[in-house]
């Protein structure tokens, strides 16, 4: 090559070398651990007989994720991908489900929105060291072992019937004690309610159980339950039901005049607006105890009013802000503070079940989401939930009278920790 080429071959390439760097201006930086992006999973429910309140909480968690990714930056300047499988309440799909959140999509961390598949998922989480957390019942987390990545992010539902029991036990003012009468569901999760309910209610309160009646998922007719709780003169009936069944007996119920002379105490789903507005006058006057604080609270729980403003901006076509999305959003600040008290002590990369899973059990126990939920009592022994709830009645402006605030609940006895002990 002539001594011409040759420097015309150097200066081609100091052009080369000056121009590539340029030509990255307006782009974001080269991908590194302080750009990395949190996943989170969430197996739900957007079909099936439980998509009345699963939707509503996919729905809050995507408006705190929108919030914290564009307001916030992320989590520690690390944006959030919220990654969703529907299982339809099925266990088989909810076990695909994890498997596919972890192994295909690569998650942190696996939020499980439906009790009834904990007892699928909990092997598979111990199994992939994935952290799991969700409604869940407390014989799902027994027994404790050091290998159980499951944790409960609000009470178990035995729970709050123990603190809504607590409730009229201390307002009740007849002679004679009441009379209680049990509206149950054939699902796991409504028979390790029923189990210790059954059990205070014969070994605390000694009052009489009347009636006990059950229903199944797809049962469209309860016309005979509903008759024998009415002639058994019951003053109260506890329902451990969720979803479509529910609507079908309250419906039910108030057709037949059961809520005339008796007092329905439900696990929650009464409280959430879209299910109200199906059918108000069916769902008016039913006893409920809230596992998050309520929108009447705003002036004691300031979150309350940014949430509430976030999901009239976001939702400005769906019902008001009701303890269902209230709760999701509770769930989702709690996911992404675990996260990023995490990142805080072993950095993005160290974001691994085993990092996460020591966070939860040492740096998360008294947390209340900004005052959203009970005190959590997680610890490497305890990785129920809350165990205080707010006690409620529906009113027929589709508001709620609050009749107590954080109700605290008793103990379970000593043998509450037999995994035998919920088992109907």
């Amino acid at each position: 090559m002539s001594k011409i080429g040759k420097i015309s071959v150097f200066l081609l390439m100091v052009v080369l070398l000056v121009a590539l760097p340029l030509s990255g201006c307006g782009k974001a930086e080269p991908a590194g651990p302080q750009e990395g992006v949190i996943k989170i999973g969430l197996l739900t429910d957007l079909t099936g007989p439980i998509a009345a309140s699963s939707v509503p909480g996919l729905e809050a968690m995507e408006d705190w994720t929108k919030y914290v990714n564009e307001e916030l930056g992320g989590i520690r300047g690390h944006q959030i991908e919220l990654i969703v499988v529907d299982a339809k309440y099925d266990n088989d799909l909810a076990a695909s489900g994890f498997e596919k959140l972890v192994n295909q999509d690569k998650v942190h961390y696996i939020s499980c929105a439906c009790a009834n598949y904990q007892p699928v998922v909990k092997p598979l989480a111990s199994r992939y060291h994935m952290p799991c957390s969700g409604p869940t019942e407390y014989a799902v987390l027994l027994p404790h072992t050091p290998d159980s990545f499951m944790f409960g992010y609000m009470p178990h539902y035995a729970d709050m019937y123990r603190c809504s029991l607590t409730w009229i036990k201390d307002n009740w003012k007849g002679d004679e004690p009441p009379r209680i009468g049990i509206m149950g569901l054939d699902a796991s999760f409504s028979k390790s309610t029923i189990k210790p309910i059954k059990w205070m209610l014969e070994n605390e309160l000694n009052w009489p159980i009347v009636a006990e009646e059950w229903m199944t998922m797809s049962a469209m007719d309860v016309t005979s339950q509903v008759t024998n709780l009415k002639n058994a003169n019951c003053d109260y009936v506890l329902m451990p039901l969720t979803g479509a069944p529910q609507l079908i007996f309250q419906k039910t119920a108030y057709a037949a005049g059961l809520t005339d002379s008796t007092q329905l105490v439900d696990i929650f789903i009464t409280m959430m607006m879209s299910f109200r507005q199906l059918d108000p006058e069916a769902t008016t006057g039913l006893m409920s105890h809230s596992p998050c604080a309520l929108l009447q609270m705003a002036d004691e729980v300031e979150v309350i009013g940014l949430i509430n403003q976030l999901h009239e901006t976001n939702r400005p076509d769906a019902p008001p802000l009701d303890w269902i999305r209230i709760i999701n959003y509770a769930g989702s600040m709690l996911v992404n503070d675990i996260l990023g008290k995490t990142i805080d002590k072993y950095g993005y990369d160290g974001l691994t079940g085993d990092n996460i899973k020591w966070i939860m059990e040492h740096k998360m126990k008294g947390y209340t989401a900004e005052g959203l939920i009970g005190s959590l009592p997680w610890s490497t022994e305890q990785h129920g939930g809350p165990r205080a709830n707010i006690i409620v009645k529906t009113t027929p402006d589709f508001g709620l009278e609050i009749l107590k605030l954080w109700q605290e609940m008793p103990p379970w006895p000593e043998e509450a920790q037999d995994p035998s002990f919920w088992k109907l």
